[in-house]
């Protein structure tokens, strides 16, 4: 039996410009990570004395804010 044809898109076409002018710094993957990685870091030097994770704050900051809840 044989197995049924498929159809293949061709392949895109690769703009030359946009690798020759590609920086990692600006792409928006990048810029997320580096701020998660600042936060992170700003987080863990603030609540250090705290033994909290920033699950755990959250879960605090909105236990605040709603009140006693189960």
């Amino acid at each position: 039996m044989n197995a049924p044809h498929r159809h293949e898109a061709p392949a895109p076409e690769i703009d030359a410009e946009a690798v020759r002018t590609y920086q990692v710094e600006e792409q928006i993957g990048y810029l997320i990570r580096r701020a998660h990685q600042r936060a992170s870091a700003i987080f863990e030097t603030v609540m250090r004395d705290f033994s909290v994770t920033p699950v755990q704050y959250a879960v605090l900051c909105k236990l605040h804010d709603l009140g006693p809840t189960s």
